[in-house]
């Protein structure tokens, strides 16, 4: 093979290869939907976290309340959906009691977000739950139950 057809298979050969790595490249679109969204209205829940009971809500407790705490660790998570027949609390397993980073593992429904950052706080006005959007369908048909 001649020099100048060795030379214009090679960059042939590097343009498909950097076509290619560049094509499978994983790109997120900008819309993309988040892991994670706000437990709906209608699925009331509480957290018991060092013997405190916390209602949670859509919206997080003021920051100020001079009765807040850090939840580092929750014994108890029960959920019900509002104005059902079956409104009586279900008790959601936990794979954890620890809360890491905000994130407080289930064993059936896989993480549960308290508030928005890690050093969020609950007080007795509330604690604001979000479950991963692919797994809320499964825990509303729990809940129905």
């Amino acid at each position: 093979m001649s020099p100048k057809k060795s030379a214009l298979f090679v960059v042939v050969l590097t343009v498909f290869f950097v076509g290619q790595q560049a094509f499978a490249q994983k790109t997120t679109p900008a819309d993309a939907a988040p892991v994670f969204v706000t437990m709906p209205a209608d699925i009331q829940c509480y957290i018991v976290s060092g013997g405190t009971r916390f209602e949670a809500g859509n919206t997080p407790p003021p920051r100020e309340s001079g009765d807040s705490v850090v939840l580092l660790a929750v014994q108890e998570l029960g959920c019900h959906i509002a104005g059902k027949n079956n409104s009586g609390d279900k008790k959601i397993l936990l794979a954890s009691t620890e809360v890491d980073d905000g994130i407080l593992q289930t064993k059936d429904f896989g993480e549960l977000r308290l508030g928005d950052a890690p050093d969020w706080v609950a007080s007795s006005s509330g604690v604001r739950i979000a479950i991963r959007r692919d797994k809320l369908q499964s825990f509303r048909n729990f809940l129905e139950k």
